[in-house]
């Protein structure tokens, strides 16, 4: 479903409502009604669908462009070489190490270290997904105000975004392992805000693809999709191995390594990250120049500027087709000598 959803979402998504349309998309329950919509009514581009009115078009269109209608296949050397790629890919690996860890995990803490009963425990363990699922559709609002305020740039509002999500867990994470099991109450709040900051990065690397290669953004998120769910394998046999007597200590110590894992991923993110399409990755750079499409001068704009652009837009044609009427009507007239000499006063003799 993701890398479908990052290439739909990057044909469809102007850059100043992506972040919370993919958030919107991804969480939880909302998500899956979204599905049945899209089943019903998704089409693979604006263009596609009769159903929208032509404003509308015209709005998308205007602030994608052509950037995502390459029929080229992948540029598979310059995207495995691509500082831009890879950061995704290590920030994405790096994210999914705490959150698949919290996600297999939790309820183990919370019986082991907090004393929880079985009762309690799945009702506390909910908890901090309730949050996650909040936090997703909150962060992408943020992130797509801050873009279309022009507030920040898309790249430095992704690099925000990652660093809330993995700074964020890693820190109460750090927290959680100091509590008690006589301070459950703190603990389960500490975790409810670790795993809920985790919703930030959705906005950040997770939908980083489709703003450097919106043609490729499906591919890009299989590649980092596939390296991202191998500590979803390695995660929990790490923490078992490491809490083999379920002491507060021994937890204590596997949130340090997620933290520290959360931490180096966002480093690098920070450092390699970026906002804008990469140079392999236009459809045809020519006619971008040409067209004036592109990412940064088509994020904060109104539909009044689309009625502007298309009424001179008009006028241009009009003006055109006038000329080349004009044009067709001085080449089918005899030359200017010619005519002046048919009205000459010797010629009518």
């Amino acid at each position: 479903m993701y890398p479908a959803a990052q290439a739909l979402w990057a044909r469809w998504a102007p850059p100043n409502e992506r972040s919370r349309l993919l958030g919107f998309s991804y969480a939880g329950s909302v998500g899956f009604l979204w599905c049945c919509a899209w089943t019903l009514f998704a089409h693979d581009t604006p263009d596609d669908d009769k159903t929208i009115t032509d404003i509308e078009r015209k709005y998308i269109n205007y602030s994608i462009g052509e950037r995502t209608k390459s029929k080229a296949a992948p540029p598979w050397k310059a995207i495995l070489t691509s500082t831009a790629v890879w950061a995704i890919v290590v920030g994405h690996t790096c994210g999914n190490y705490g959150a698949y860890m919290l996600l297999t995990k939790i309820p183990a803490y919370m019986k082991e270290v907090l004393k929880f009963d079985i009762k309690s425990n799945g009702v506390f363990s909910m908890l901090p997904y309730l949050t996650f699922w909040l936090f997703i559709t909150v962060s992408g609002t943020i992130a797509d105000l801050l873009i279309s305020r022009d507030v920040l740039s898309i790249e430095a509002t992704r690099k925000l975004m990652s660093c809330i999500g993995t700074f964020g867990p890693s820190a109460f994470l750090i927290g959680t392992g100091f509590m008690e099991c006589d301070q459950q109450v703190g603990a389960v709040i500490m975790l409810t805000i670790s795993v809920g900051l985790c919703g930030f990065h959705f906005s950040g690397f997770f939908i980083n693809h489709g703003d450097i290669a919106p043609a490729f953004a499906g591919t890009l998120f299989g590649i980092s999709n596939t390296f991202a769910t191998i500590p979803g394998i390695l995660s929990p046999y790490i923490v078992s191995a490491m809490t083999k007597k379920g002491t507060r200590q021994q937890w204590q110590n596997t949130f340090y390594v997620a933290a520290g894992v959360y931490c180096f991923g966002a480093i690098w993110y920070l450092i390699f990250g970026k906002g804008e399409i990469q140079p392999w990755a236009q459809a045809d750079k020519e006619e971008d120049a040409k067209t004036g499409n592109g990412t940064d001068d088509r994020v904060g704009f109104d539909l009044h500027e689309i009625h502007e652009e298309d009424e001179t837009h008009d006028l241009n044609e009009e003006e055109e087709e006038d000329e080349e009427e004009k044009d067709k009507d001085d080449r089918l007239l005899p030359p200017a000598s010619t005519r002046s000499k048919e009205n000459s006063p010797e010629q009518n003799v």
